[in-house]
């Protein structure tokens, strides 16, 4: 395997806000808490040693989730049982990731996500040797939608876990997973790696009862031996932690006002806007439902139920069960960063686009902004697509432009033909441009004319190009068959591959060298894609 890097500016898969951030644009200075350089550390660990986080409860919960993976039949490392140790400790930080609990870890991206966050605990514990940083995957296990974490490709192979439970997807029962595991199994084929991958997945699934379980058994599996502390924050000791804040915003409002204002700041600078806030920001959360807090006259409700609560029966509730409130989008990070002592957090480009809006939201509960990092990205090259980009011509780069863009370049470059006809517009221009002049100085409005004529037969002879152009591409067939097979390998769907496809067949094949030569290659504070030539 080697390595090659391509600045994200230069894919085209990445937002103008995303870029801007990177950048240090001046417009974005008063969205965030401080920049994405390692310089940083130092003031933001100077924000958290002014923070108040019980560890205490938070070391208690962990081990208590932990004890989970042992009662069925797991192993948890020693560096793991270490760092959750420390946390009780002064001295000890987190930086955090988060995801949705997609089936057997869902798209690449979230592998990305979580070894470029034991890659930043390493970097940032070297950097500052008189602290220990843990890196933390925050499951978001009271999360709904499960249709968007039922289902997974396996190479090109789609798998769709069908179930009809509702409520948050951390809860719900993996029985019903069975064939979905078997689906996923049988589509790996025969590799090195395929009987450890088997086992895990087995062991994951399969011996444990609900999908939280079973995702924390398998990243630990995974990445217990860096040290990944796996947290769950559906509880209710971390919810207590919590609790003044459920309340002053479900009755005062905080964050709809403050993201609704930073909203309209962002949109003002020509930012698209990730997030919309609501009155409320919270769901209530039970056994198998979790429904939208709305007003009701003097009152409140829960949707699609038949609760209803006056305002001091709501502040009770909160204030006895603190669990049953769930934050929504806008008001999750504030909950992660109430219960951790954390340094910084590790997103994708939507989630870097939304906590831009979050940062007044921060302010008014005091809680510090951490730093805030775009996650690395990989692309995944295997050897056939490599020979062939080679065989080609075409450079690491190349391979983010439009195949219709590829073709072109290449029958350009490989015909024996003149096939473009840029100079030939270019002198067209130029003549034009003194018949203009000289129509001008006979009669103002005749200039006018002279620019349609341009326009006319410069749209001919570019029609003409295109013909000519057609009829040459004919002779490379073979080529361009070959050119539009390595995009769609590469970027499946016109996406990029992190978006689609699964580590499974990856692992499969490579076992743990895959992740070790994706955490010597990630740069958390970098802004270049990682290419990997398998």
């Amino acid at each position: 395997m080697f390595t090659e890097y391509v600045d994200y500016h230069d894919t085209g898969y990445f937002s103008q806000t995303v870029l801007d951030y990177l950048v240090g644009a001046k417009a974005l200075d008063e969205f965030y808490g401080k920049p994405p350089v390692l310089n940083s550390v130092e003031s933001v660990l100077a924000q958290q040693k002014t923070k108040s986080t019980n560890r205490s409860v938070l070391v208690n919960v962990l081990k208590e989730q932990y004890q989970r993976i042992e009662n069925s039949g797991g192993k948890v490392n020693d560096l793991v049982k270490e760092n959750i140790r420390s946390l009780n400790s002064a001295d000890s930080y987190t930086v955090t990731t988060g995801h949705q609990l997609n089936i057997f870890t869902g798209p690449l991206y979230t592998i990305y996500k979580i070894l470029g966050t034991i890659a930043l605990a390493k970097k940032l514990s070297s950097a500052h040797p008189d602290i220990r940083v843990m890196p933390v995957f925050w499951m978001a296990t009271e999360d709904h939608d499960f249709a968007e974490i039922n289902h997974l490709n396996v190479g090109d192979k789609p798998i769709t876990w069908n179930q009809d439970q509702g409520g948050a997807v951390g809860r719900l029962d993996i029985k019903s997973i069975q064939p979905a595991l078997g689906h996923v199994l049988s589509s790996l084929g025969l590799n090195p790696y395929l009987h450890d991958l088997e086992q895990m997945c087995r062991d994951a699934y399969l011996k444990n009862t609900n999908l939280a379980d079973a995702t924390r058994y398998l990243y630990n599996e995974l990445f217990g031996s860096y040290g990944l502390i796996i947290l769950d924050a559906d509880n209710a000791s971390l919810k207590n932690e919590f609790a003044s804040i459920i309340e002053q915003d479900i009755f005062q409002q905080h964050s709809n006002i403050l993201v609704s204002a930073s909203n309209k700041k962002l949109e003002s600078l020509g930012y698209h806007v990730q997030v919309h806030p609501r009155e409320i920001n919270f769901f209530y959360l039970q056994k198998n439902s979790r429904e939208r807090i709305i007003r009701e006259g003097e009152g409140f409700k829960v949707l699609n139920t038949t609760l209803r609560y006056s305002s001091d029966e709501l502040r009770t509730e909160i204030r006895q069960f603190p669990e049953r409130f769930s934050p929504n989008v806008i008001m999750r990070p504030i909950y992660q960063e109430v219960i951790l002592p954390n340094l910084a957090y590790i997103g994708g480009g939507a989630e870097v686009s939304y906590w831009l809006s979050l940062k007044t939201t921060f302010l008014k509960y005091q809680i510090p902004f951490p730093i805030l990092l775009l996650r690395n990205s990989a692309l995944l090259v295997d050897e056939i697509s490599r020979k062939r980009t080679d065989q080609l011509g075409f450079q690491t780069i190349d391979l983010f432009k439009d195949p219709r863009e590829l073709v072109k370049l290449y029958v350009l470059r490989s015909s024996t033909k003149e096939l473009d006809l840029n100079k030939e517009l270019t002198a067209l221009k130029e003549i034009l441009g003194a018949i203009e002049s000289k129509a001008f100085a006979v009669d103002s409005t005749l200039g006018e004319s002279t620019r349609a004529i341009y326009a006319r037969t410069r749209n001919m002879i570019e029609a003409l190009e295109g013909k000519m152009l057609k009829a040459e591409k004919d002779k490379f067939d073979t080529e361009m068959s070959q050119i539009f097979k390595i995009n769609q390998k590469l970027f499946p769907n016109h996406t990029l591959q992190e978006r689609v496809e699964n580590f499974l067949p990856y692992y499969a094949r490579y076992g743990h060298t895959l992740f070790e030569t994706l955490l010597e290659s990630f740069d958390p504070f970098g802004k270049q894609m990682t290419v990997i030539n398998l």
